[in-house]
């Protein structure tokens, strides 16, 4: 029997290559050409965008036809132009090679753009699966892409998640307290906008709704001898540690920050910046994270003692970021990050302003990172475990009591003859 269906199935997909004229994953032909498959075709097929209809063929015990579609876009929704913004769906035909209404479309009930459901399927008796391998998991300042995958046993009317693949976020084993640093010499003048919107973008994936991360932001740029550096009008606090509670309102007070000043006082910046931190209401809580983020765009005006203050930064188990723009002097950002001028860990730049949106993924997902492990050492190494796993790429049904679930890191070590560890425990 399965080789006769074996036959029926290439005869099918032959046939409708032939038909179609093109090539045999995509067929989303006209409801007119695909009548041999009494098929009810979506009319958004018949206009140029490729849904990838066909992509994954099935016959049931049933003498139906499962066929996906993993690129069809929604038409009504306002995404539907853009890329990348795949909701997919599947259709269950009966085939009889009569009528043309034997098709039903089944979709996932809280689908999103980019799910792409539908890239792997598969039919067991009366079970039938699916996978989103490229569905998005997104986790406060990281954006992750675990893979789920579906079964239903009502042909598809209703659709759960396996619990065996339901990713979730992790959960911040540490409080946040983050500060940003801002260069607000004259060498910015022009590109003072961008520096705000990139912090509002930096801090918006630390929001402070939660109570979990409070945020402040230090300006600097000139040093006036003879204040301490409480009284400085140039090397300022713009906000506090825990002076907003709700992400608008701290969205709106760094929008209010304007450029003071023409020197760039790095050292005496990271200073001030210590003493924010020891004024905060969590200094002491030794279950809060302290990092600091510097964003400079030239060399400092007192670079004879950044050495000496950024190690005194880190001394007191604050954890530093530097971001270079522009004409950045590298070594500078590493005696900052670090102190080891041979290494750019916790080091990123960009060469204009207008790039500093491009590194917000990038340092977030970093500084969640030391939040989440308490590492400082790795922080733009790549430690991933299931975060981008993308599950159910491929999937395949088993007889066997011990691999039921028929999704691909299901399968026990023992039969593929590898070593024990992590990916498969």
């Amino acid at each position: 029997m399965s080789n006769y269906k074996d036959v029926i199935k290439y005869l099918l997909c032959a046939m409708l290559i032939y038909l179609r004229r093109a090539s045999g994953f995509n067929l989303g032909g006209s409801s007119r050409t695909m009548k041999y498959l009494t098929a009810g075709i979506d009319q958004s097929l018949d206009n140029n965008r490729s849904t990838f209809y066909g992509y994954d063929l099935e016959f049931t015990d049933r003498n139906e036809l499962l066929i996906t579609s993993p690129h069809w876009k929604n038409p009504l929704s306002s995404q539907s132009n853009d890329s990348n913004t795949s909701e997919g769906t599947m259709e269950k035909c009966t085939v009889t090679f009569a009528t043309e209404d034997g098709c039903q479309k089944t979709r996932l009930p809280n689908r999103k753009p980019g799910d792409s459901f539908g890239l792997t399927m598969e039919s067991n008796g009366n079970v039938l699966k699916a996978c989103s391998p490229t569905k998005v998991l997104q986790c406060n300042a990281s954006h992750r892409v675990p893979g789920y995958c579906y079964e239903s046993s009502d042909n598809g009317k209703n659709w759960q998640a396996l619990k065996k693949n339901t990713p979730k976020c992790p959960t911040l084993k540490q409080q946040l307290d983050i500060i940003f640093v801002l260069d607000g010499s004259y060498s910015v003048v022009d590109n003072f906008d961008d520096i705000i919107r990139w912090t509002q973008n930096m801090a918006a994936r630390f929001g402070v709704n939660s109570g979990v991360n409070q945020v402040g932001v230090v300006l600097y740029s000139n040093y006036q001898k003879g204040k301490t550096l409480k009284r400085q009008t140039y090397i300022t606090t713009e906000i506090r540690l825990g002076q907003f509670k709700r992400n608008w309102g701290l969205n709106n007070s760094i929008g209010k920050i304007k450029r003071k000043g023409v020197s760039t006082y790095t050292a005496h910046a990271l200073n001030k910046t210590v003493l924010d931190f020891r004024g905060g209401p969590r200094w002491s809580d030794p279950d809060t994270k302290k990092v600091m983020v510097v964003l400079t765009d030239g060399d400092a005006s007192d670079g004879n003692r950044l050495e000496d203050s950024a190690n005194y930064v880190r001394s007191l188990g604050i954890i530093p970021f530097a971001v270079g723009v522009g004409n950045y002097d590298i070594t500078e950002l590493r005696t900052i990050a670090t102190g080891d001028e041979t290494s750019d860990q916790r080091v990123l730049s960009v060469e204009d302003f207008d790039r500093l949106d491009g590194i917000v993924q990038e340092l977030s997902t970093a500084i969640e990172k030391v939040v989440l492990e308490g590492g400082t050492k790795s922080a733009f190494i790549s430690s991933y475990n299931y975060e981008m796993a993308q599950t159910g790429f491929s999937m395949e049904s088993s007889d066997r009591k011990d691999n039921i679930d028929g999704i691909a890191d299901s399968i026990p070590c023992r039969e593929l003859g590898l070593q024990s560890g992590p990916a498969f425990e």
